[in-house]
């Protein structure tokens, strides 16, 4: 596990969101809370669930600092990851 990303624990339920965003590029559902030390992005969808992640200022200074294909990369392994999880 990363140190600089936390994953969620909580079983706590949002309220749902009115309907899923048919556009993957709409941020409908996305939350982002800014704090000192980093920032929180949580994801809530239809059927009531939801994901969410802390993601530290080092995280965030390092994931700025990548290349473009080094973003790309891993923005697809982390893609792959979740598909993977999810079957």
């Amino acid at each position: 596990m990363n140190p600089h990303v936390e994953e969620s624990t909580s079983t706590v339920r949002q309220p749902p969101v009115e309907n899923e965003p048919t556009d993957p590029r709409s941020l409908d559902g996305i939350s982002i809370e800014l704090n000192q030390g980093g920032v929180w992005i949580e994801v809530r969808h239809a059927n009531g669930s939801w994901d969410a992640a802390y993601l530290t200022g080092d995280w965030l200074r390092t994931l700025t600092a990548a290349s473009v294909t080094a973003r790309r990369d891993a923005f697809e392994l982390l893609r792959r990851g979740a598909l993977d999880a999810e079957s």
